[in-house]
């Protein structure tokens, strides 16, 4: 018995052992637990710090971006601001005593910039002059702040984009056309009734009936609350004078085109009895689509017109771009020839990136009255001699030497832009890098341009006619005869694709596919793609485009499906991308986005394929952005 009892003893101790050992496991296996939690909790608190830390960076980097272009902004302002007030002094050697100097071809007149000052001339910029006294008084007269309230009768102003000394442009929704419209508030007195204001709306009304697509439209003229205002079409665009000054010279080609449209948009004005006399490459903006379009006719003159409103003497216009017969200041002889003058003078600069008749005013005015200037040849020597005589012959001194009208000018050019290729006269430095064939020929519209370009260096594309949709098209013999629309462009591993060869894509608006994958463009090139705003597709996948290059898509607002796989994108760039919000598809492989960036792509709602293959986002990036993107497949 006894023996049993040791033995029950035994067992009962170990029992108990056992079960202290297998509680000390639990517990073991519960605090193991418990840490590994706390680890857990606490990678998962450094990474949230991380990302949060990222964020602050990336805003703080945002930020500091923001304010140094609005610094830059504020000088930009600042120095155009000085530019004007020195345009209304001049020296003692140009002014004779009591002549005033108005520079009524002032960036409030355009909504543009004013010309800047041209390298190697010691001269500041000059831009309009009016010798007439009286016009002078009455214009300081009238003189007046030019504000005006957020609500403008039935226009409701956005922000103000021009200022100058003949008043200001705004930028404005109008209410009842439901429309962007371009507000001028000219300076005039709110009472005054004089001559100059009562010339002010005969111009205008003059103005606002011509009806042609390069001239920029006026829609409505009157007084609201005792301030003028002229409400006109609101061209979202870039002056011709940017392009004047860009580092790469325009192709010939491309200027005759656009100096055609532009003399055919005058013989409408002139058709109707109407002078601009002052045209000048900040009168004139390249639209989104390329289309030339001339501004501001605050300066038109009625042909018939008596000039009882028009002091004799009275000298108007921008000095480096005036004729011969504005210098002498007889308003009679003004007359149709005399923009065609103008617009030969912006023609030569143009051609040859300076203006034919520089130096100070006296210099300038003696100039364009006896002194020929270089032959176009002579500073651009690729420029053929054809185009250059047609250059020449718009300068001539005596109108009877000119072109007889607009018409004949147009006429002119088209015959040159039909009888040479474009192999003789386009810039070395716009041509494709490698090709020495024979070029195609002359094309005649944007669209056979650049089809021509694009079999010619090895391309592929699709174009449409009035009798089918479209055609594929691999070899210039399978060109159809114009006109038709390119709507489909594959350059892939092209090397022969370079910035420069991107403008001849520069009007393009019936593109709806763009591939440009393993070719050598830049942000440079894609400055080129800006107006394209219709485009749906594009490819710049294996391309060296970096988040500054992304900024000239902004306007794409048609692109569904953008691929920029491979790439030198980061989160920056996404913040360009943010705005495409018609995105359907966007291709982001093996670049270096990150969790932080995805985050702006929260508000492209209409995504429905995401890309992130080879970058650095994480599961918990993708997971915070799928709860925004419910509706969208991101692939990793």
């Amino acid at each position: 018995m006894e023996e049993k009892l040791v033995v029950d003893e035994a067992e009962s101790l170990q029992l108990e052992q056992e079960r202290a050992a297998e509680a000390e496991r639990i517990a073991a296996e519960k605090r193991a637990t418990e840490e590994r939690a706390a680890e857990e909790r606490a990678a998962e608190e450094r990474a949230a710090r991380e990302r949060a830390e990222e964020e602050r960076r990336l805003a703080e980097e945002e930020r500091r971006k923001e304010e140094k272009e609005r610094q830059e902004e504020q000088q930009r302002l600042d120095e155009e601001k000085r530019r004007q007030q020195e345009k209304t002094v001049l020296t003692d050697e140009t002014e004779p005593a009591g002549e005033t100097v108005e520079p009524s071809g002032s960036a409030a007149d355009t909504h543009l910039d004013p010309d800047a000052q041209e390298d190697g001339d010691d001269e500041r910029p000059i831009e309009t002059v009016d010798f007439d006294e009286s016009a002078a008084a009455a214009m300081e007269a009238m003189m007046a702040d030019d504000d005006i309230p957020e609500q403008f009768g039935r226009y409701h102003v956005l922000e103000q984009i021009g200022q100058g000394s003949m008043g200001a442009v705004y930028l404005a929704h109008d209410s009842q056309l439901d429309r962007k419209i371009a507000l001028k508030i000219p300076r005039f007195s709110h009472s005054d009734k004089s001559e100059e204001t009562e010339r002010f709306y005969r111009e205008a009304r003059a103005a606002a009936t011509l009806r042609h697509p390069n001239i920029c439209q006026v829609f409505d003229i009157g007084e609201i609350e005792g301030q003028h205002f002229i409400s006109m079409e609101y061209i979202n665009g870039n002056p011709l004078s940017m392009f004047i000054k860009q580092s790469t010279p325009l192709p010939v080609r491309k200027i005759a085109s656009t100096v055609r449209k532009l003399a055919k948009a005058l013989q409408e004005a002139h058709d109707n009895g109407l002078v601009h006399r002052d045209l000048k490459p900040d009168n004139i903006m390249i639209d989104e689509r390329g289309e030339p379009i001339i501004m501001d006719f605050g300066l038109v003159r009625l042909m018939d017109d008596d000039d009882r409103l028009t002091t004799s003497g009275a000298i108007v216009g921008s000095p480096a771009y005036m004729s011969p017969e504005q210098v002498s200041g007889l308003p009679g002889d003004v007359g149709p020839s005399s923009d065609i003058f103008s617009l030969g003078t912006i023609t030569y600069e143009l051609l040859t990136r300076r203006r034919p008749f520089r130096g100070n005013l006296s210099k300038i005015f003696d100039e364009i009255t006896s002194v020929e200037p270089p032959l176009p040849s002579e500073l651009r020597p690729e420029i053929d001699s054809e185009f250059e005589s047609i250059c020449l012959h718009m300068l001539a001194k005596e109108v009877s030497d000119r072109y007889g009208s607009m018409k004949d000018l147009a006429d002119a050019v088209g015959s040159y832009m039909k009888e040479f290729s474009s192999s003789s006269i386009l810039s070395s430095s716009s041509l494709p890098a490698s090709p020495k064939e024979t070029p195609p020929a002359a094309a005649t519209s944007p669209d056979e341009e650049a089809a021509r370009w694009v079999l010619k260096i090895g391309g592929a594309l699709k174009v449409s006619t009035n009798e089918s949709k479209s055609v594929a098209v691999a070899d210039l013999n399978d060109l159809p005869d114009p006109p038709f629309q390119v709507v489909d462009i594959a350059l892939l591993k092209n090397g022969e694709v370079d910035d420069d060869g991107l403008k001849f894509l520069i009007g393009l608006d019936k593109l709806l596919v763009l591939r440009l994958s393993e070719t050598n463009v830049t942000d440079e090139g894609i400055a080129c793609l800006g107006g394209l705003t219709s485009l749906p597709v594009l490819d710049l996948s294996y391309t060296k485009v970096t988040d500054a290059g992304l900024k000239h898509l902004k306007n794409l607002k048609g692109l569904k499906q953008l691929d920029l796989a491979n790439t030198q994108i980061t989160d920056l760039g996404l913040a360009h991308v943010k705005r495409l919000r018609g995105l359907q598809f966007l291709g982001l492989y093996a670049t270096d986005v990150t969790d932080a960036g995805l985050k702006t792509l929260s508000r492209l709602k209409n995504l429905q394929f995401l890309g992130l293959y080879g970058t650095k986002v994480t599961d918990a990036g993708v997971a915070t952005l799928k709860r925004s993107l419910r509706n969208c497949t991101i692939s990793r």
